[in-house]
C-alpha cells in the first residue's frame, strides 16, 4: 500500500510526485481517480513505465518500496538534495495524510485540525492520543467499533455501531451486549456469532440464507429447523458428503456429477 509522502525516480534522475497544487486541486476535482500518494498514479500522470522507476516513501527516513536501479554518484546527490528541501507540512491537505504526518513525524495541532473523517480520527485516537476533538470526529458504524474494541469501550462511541457485522465484531472480541446483540440482523453475522460467540434462538433464528444454514450444521449444530434452509445444490452436496447423506437434503443436489460423487464417499 502507497503512504505519504510517495515520489518516484526514472533512470535519468528526474523525480516526480504530486505538489501541493495538485493535491488540492485533486480533492475539488478528480475524474481520474489519482491517488495521491500512489506510485501508479504518479507514473500514470507523469506517463511513466511503472516498471522501470524506484518507488520510494519518506515520512521519519527514506524507504525503498521498489527498486529498479541503484543511485549512482549524481543521482544520490539529486536526491539528498530533494529530501532535504521537503516540506512535508505542506504536501498535508487530506485527513489520512495529516494522521500519518502526526502519527510519525509530529503531533502539530495546525496539521491535526486537517483531520475531518472518521477513519483518520480513530486511527489517531489508536496511535497518537485519544483526544476529545478527534473522538467527536468517529461516525462510521466499523470506526466506532475499532475504537471501542482497540482504544476504550466508550458509550457515547459504542451507539454508533449500527452495522449488522460490526455488531457481531462488537460482541465477539468487546463484549456480548444485549443492546449491540439485537442490530445482528442478517445470515452471515448471525451465523458467525453463533459460531464463535454463543448459540442462541434469537439469533439462530436469523440465519436464512442456504449456505449459512450449512456452515451452521457443519461447525455448530446439525438442527432440523436449520436444516430444512439448505435448498441450493451445491449446500445440500456439501452437507451429504460433510455431515451426514440425508434424503431431505439430498434431493435439492441438481448436479449429476455431484451426486457421482456422493456414491464414492
Amino acid at each position: 500500500m502507497c503512504r505519504f509522502f510517495s515520489f518516484v525516480m526514472n533512470d535519468e534522475g528526474k523525480i516526480f510526485y504530486f505538489n501541493r497544487e495538485q493535491r488540492l486541486s485533486f480533492k475539488e476535482d478528480n475524474p481520474n481517480e489519482y491517488g495521491m500518494d500512489s506510485h501508479a498514479s504518479i507514473c500514470s500522470f507523469y506517463k511513466l513505465n511503472e516498471d522501470e522507476v524506484n518507488k520510494y516513501e519518506y515520512l521519519k527516513e527514506l524507504e525503498v518500496d521498489y527498486k529498479v536501479f541503484d543511485l549512482n554518484e549524481e543521482k544520490q546527490k539529486t536526491m539528498d538534495s530533494f529530501i532535504e528541501g521537503l516540506d512535508l507540512k505542506k504536501l498535508v491537505v487530506d485527513s489520512y495524510s495529516a494522521f500519518e504526518y502526526c502519527d510519525n513525524v509530529k503531533d502539530d495541532p495546525k496539521i491535526r485540525k486537517l483531520i475531518t473523517e472518521s477513519y483518520p480520527a480513530y486511527l489517531y485516537c489508536r496511535w497518537v492520543k485519544d483526544r476529545p476533538s478527534m473522538r467527536k470526529l468517529i461516525t462510521d458504524s466499523n470506526d466506532a467499533y475499532l475504537y471501542c474494541r482497540w482504544v476504550k469501550d466508550d458509550p457515547k462511541i459504542r451507539k454508533l455501531i449500527n452495522n449488522s457485522n460490526d455488531a457481531y465484531l462488537y460482541c465477539r472480541w468487546v463484549k456480548d451486549d444485549p443492546k449491540i446483540r439485537k442490530l445482528i440482523t442478517n445470515s452471515d453475522s448471525a451465523y458467525l456469532y453463533c459460531c464463535d460467540v454463543k448459540d442462541i434462538p434469537e439469533i439462530c433464528k436469523l440465519i436464512t440464507d442456504s449456505d449459512y444454514a450449512y456452515l451452521y450444521c457443519r461447525w455448530v449444530k446439525d438442527d432440523p429447523k436449520i436444516r430444512k434452509l439448505i435448498t441450493d445444490s451445491n449446500d445440500a452436496y456439501k452437507y451429504c458428503r460433510d455431515i451426514k447423506d440425508r434424503k431431505k437434503v439430498r434431493k435439492y443436489i441438481t448436479d449429476k456429477e455431484l451426486l457421482e460423487e456422493l456414491k464414492y464417499l
